[in-house]
């Protein structure tokens, strides 16, 4: 029978590290992009700018791509831009 070795252990989280598959809260989110959780929560029920996973978590990866393409996109720039 083989013996168990310390890397067959599966690796403790610390506090407010992401689950595995990428399931993050709205607080988490909020910490990974430095915005509040309100705003996230605005982001994702108002704008729709993020989404929401069915257990009302957020998929940290998916996310951060949404958020940063929104932040680029030419229309919203120009919409809010004076000059």
């Amino acid at each position: 029978m083989a013996e168990a070795t310390m890397g067959d252990r599966p690796k403790r989280r610390l506090h407010g590290e992401q689950a595995a598959g990428g399931a993050v809260a709205a607080t988490q989110l909020g910490k990974h992009l430095d915005l509040s959780h309100q705003r996230i929560c605005v982001l994702a029920d108002v704008e729709h700018v993020v989404v929401r996973l069915p257990n009302g978590r957020f998929d940290q990866n998916d996310a951060r791509i949404r958020y940063l393409r929104w932040l680029r996109d030419p229309e919203r720039r120009s919409a809010t831009d004076p000059g």
